[in-house]
């Protein structure tokens, strides 16, 4: 594991080194002899990856100094509790913030991150997994050699690293772990993914729920990638089985606190509002399903529901019954997307709630004077498939909790698409998404 004092010997290095370099600014011979100490010492190495110093800063990026060559100055570092040889490109992180604070990311759960105590959260989390080296990169069969998954407590404290033949045979074990990198490709859960080994180019890998992040200003001639660079692959694995959402650190969307991302809501008002959205649940659009104790769905699950009632309007062949469809769909995103209060959103779902109910009732008539029946809870997937293609809303990460208070987000998001596309079962569909017993499905085969 990195150890605190490394550091302090690399800004001793650096202080020296820089001292020295001020005195021979003006000695040709002296420069000539600095330049052989470069090449044949390999702490002078080091030294030139450190991150410089705020006062060579020539422009700012999400607020913190950026040096000619586009990497945060040492204000950043500070700010963040990272060592000085973690060299941070600034446009990557400024992708990482944008995407994450997006609107059309449905996994989004901040309206504004920090990025300093966001990437210094991952960085408690990573300096227990990374190996001590005084280098300023990872080679390759470091790389290689770091956990394939880890588990790790709310505080950040890893519980248990797991290599990939590990990790691979304890996928149904009940722990929930995370993966270090997105090194899952492709789709998992059956359907032709695969998991790929950690190496230089996997750990930048990219999928619809990280942010693009260029590997570029990372990796060496050598093959090898900075310290900076495989921090930030691995603060970028936000997606379906990665821990980068839990990193996230500044002001949250309703969705945020709901999976308890914002420290200033106390468990029980976190408790109080999944009751009060599980008393108060928006009506499903095809399904009967008894959800008793699921607060994941009520919450989240609403966002894909409603938008199945555009497909219901749609068969009515009612533009204003489509028209208010796709308006209930937009003022719930807008609810979803805004950082007011949890009794600010009590407030005004009650209102939208009432509201939604009378055009539920008045879709329901229509659908009778023109004969179409969903009593039986059809899914079709023809429609649902439409909607996923055509509305950005769908579902939401499903937060699992355990007695050893680990935890991970799944993307529900590429999983609904990818099952709807291979036709899957819709039974084996809900089981795997909300976890639904046999018993609690009423649903009719469309095969």
């Amino acid at each position: 594991m990195i150890n605190s004092t490394i550091p302090n010997i690399a800004t001793q290095h650096y202080t020296n080194s820089y001292a020295n370099k001020k005195q021979a600014t003006n000695s040709n011979n002296a420069l000539n002899q600095n330049t052989s100490l470069s090449q044949s010492n390999p702490i002078q190495t080091t030294i030139s990856t450190l991150v410089q110093d705020k006062s060579k800063a020539v422009s700012q990026v999400l607020g913190y100094g950026v040096d000619k060559e586009g990497f945060f100055t040492s204000d950043f570092n500070e700010a963040a509790g990272l060592p000085k040889d973690y060299k941070i490109h600034a446009e990557g992180a400024k992708k990482f913030v944008n995407f994450q604070q997006s609107s059309d990311y449905f996994l989004s759960t901040h309206t504004k991150v920090d990025f300093a105590k966001t990437l210094g959260n991952a960085y408690k989390v990573f300096s227990q997994l990374a190996p001590q080296t005084l280098n300023s990169s990872f080679s390759k069969e470091e790389l290689e050699n770091l956990p394939y998954a880890f588990s790790m407590d709310k505080n950040f404290n890893v519980i248990k690293t797991y290599s990939k033949e590990e990790y691979l045979s304890k996928l149904d074990d009940g722990i929930n772990k995370n993966l270090s990198f997105n090194t899952l490709q492709s789709f998992g859960l059956g359907l032709g993914s695969k998991f790929v080994s950690i190496d230089n180019d996997t750990i930048f890998n990219t999928s619809g729920d990280v942010a693009s992040i260029s590997k570029l200003p990372y990796i060496n001639n050598d093959k090898s990638v900075s310290k900076g660079g495989v921090l930030m692959a691995f603060l970028n694995n936000s997606g379906i089985l990665g821990a980068g959402s839990s990193f996230l650190s500044g002001e949250t969307k309703i969705l945020g606190k709901f999976l308890g991302l914002d420290s200033s809501i106390t468990q029980i008002e976190l408790k109080e509002f999944k009751d009060f959205m599980s008393t108060n649940r928006l009506q499903s659009p095809f399904l009967d399903i008894s959800l008793e104790g699921n607060n994941a769905l009520d919450l989240m699950g609403s966002r894909f529901s409603m938008s199945l009632f555009i497909s219901r309007s749609e068969n009515t062949k009612n533009s204003t019954l489509v028209k208010e469809a796709r308006e209930f769909v937009k003022e719930y995103e807008d609810m979803f997307n805004s950082n007011m209060s949890l009794d600010e959103f009590k407030e005004k779902y009650l209102d939208f709630k009432q509201r939604h109910d009378k055009f539920v009732a008045r879709l329901k008539a229509s659908e009778k004077e023109l004969g179409l029946d969903y009593s039986l809870e059809i899914i079709d997937h023809k429609a649902l498939q439409t909607n996923t293609k055509t509305n950005k809303t769908t579902f939401t990460p499903i937060q699992a909790e355990s007695k050893n208070e680990t935890y991970k987000a799944i993307d529900t998001n590429e999983l609904l698409k990818k099952l709807l596309e291979e036709s899957f079962d819709e039974k084996d569909f809900l089981k795997m998404l909300f976890g639904i017993k046999d018993e609690n499905l009423n649903l009719k085969s469309l095969d």
